[in-house]
C-alpha cells in the first residue's frame, strides 16, 4: 500500500505538536520536513531546533528535506538529532560534486533520498548514487513554496525512476512530492510510485486529516 507523508510545511505552526498529534492518529506513515535556506529556493523554514524539538515529540519517521547548498556541512548535524528510519533527502542540483556527497554521507551512516526538479527529467546521476540512498524524490512542482499545482507529465518521471530500480536491482523507494491531491496521486500511484508527500491538500481538506489520507490510498 502507498505510504502517505504529510507535509508540516503547510501544517499549523502555532500548535505544531497538536498537528502532529491528529496527522499520527489519522493514519500518517511518515513526516515530510522540508529545510530551506532561502538560497537554493526563495524561501526560509525549518532549522535544526525545530526539526529535533518534532523528532522528540513523534514516533512517525520523518524525510529531512534539505533545499539547501552546502549539503556535506548540514546533512550530517540534521542525522545527528535524527532517529533510526529516518533519511535525510538531497538535491542534485544543489551539489556540484554529487555522486562523491552521496558516497560519503553513506559511509557515514546516514540514510539517504535523493531530489530530482522537475525540469530534471532523465533523473541525473542516479545510476551512480542508488547505492546509497533509501529513496528517490520526484518533485512534480519547482521546491520552495507549498499550494502549488502539479506539474503535468512529473509522472514520466516516476516511471523512469521506477524502471531504472528494476533495471539497477535498487532497493530504494519512489516518493512524489509537490500538488498531490486526490486526482494527482492516483496518477502518481499508477506510474509506480511508493510515497506521496502532501501538504495542502490534507491540512486545508474540507473533512478530517483522516478522511484526506484515506482518499489519497484510494
Amino acid at each position: 500500500m502507498v505510504k502517505i507523508a504529510p507535509s508540516l510545511l503547510s501544517a499549523d505552526f502555532s500548535c505544531l505538536r497538536e498537528e502532529i498529534r491528529k496527522l499520527e492518529e489519522a493514519g500518517a506513515d511518515l513526516l515530510h520536513l522540508d529545510v530551506m535556506d532561502g538560497h537554493f529556493v526563495p524561501n526560509i523554514s525549518f532549522g535544526l531546533p525545530v526539526i529535533e524539538s518534532i523528532c522528540r515529540n513523534t514516533n512517525l519517521p520523518v524525510n529531512i528535506h534539505l533545499m539547501i547548498y552546502n549539503s556535506a556541512f548540514y546533512a550530517p548535524r540534521f542525522w545527528a538529532i535524527a532517529r533510526p528510519g529516518d533519511i535525510i533527502t538531497i538535491h542534485t542540483k544543489a551539489e556540484l560534486a554529487s555522486v562523491s556527497l552521496f558516497r560519503y554521507l553513506s559511509q557515514k551512516g546516514l540514510h539517504l533520498g535523493v531530489a530530482y526538479n522537475p525540469d530534471e527529467r532523465e533523473l541525473p546521476h542516479l545510476e551512480e548514487i542508488y547505492p546509497f540512498i533509501d529513496e528517490v524524490l520526484i518533485m512534480s512542482v519547482y521546491p520552495g513554496f507549498g499550494a502549488q499545482a502539479y506539474i503535468d507529465g512529473s509522472e514520466e518521471m516516476v516511471r523512469r525512476a521506477c524502471e531504472l530500480r528494476e533495471k539497477l536491482g535498487a532497493r530504494y523507494e519512489v516518493a512524489v512530492d509537490g500538488g498531490i491531491n486526490e486526482r494527482t496521486g492516483r496518477i502518481v500511484r499508477e506510474a509506480g510510485a511508493d510515497i506521496l508527500v502532501a501538504g495542502n491538500y490534507i491540512f486545508k481538506h474540507k473533512g478530517s486529516y483522516r478522511e484526506a489520507i484515506d482518499s489519497l490510498r484510494e
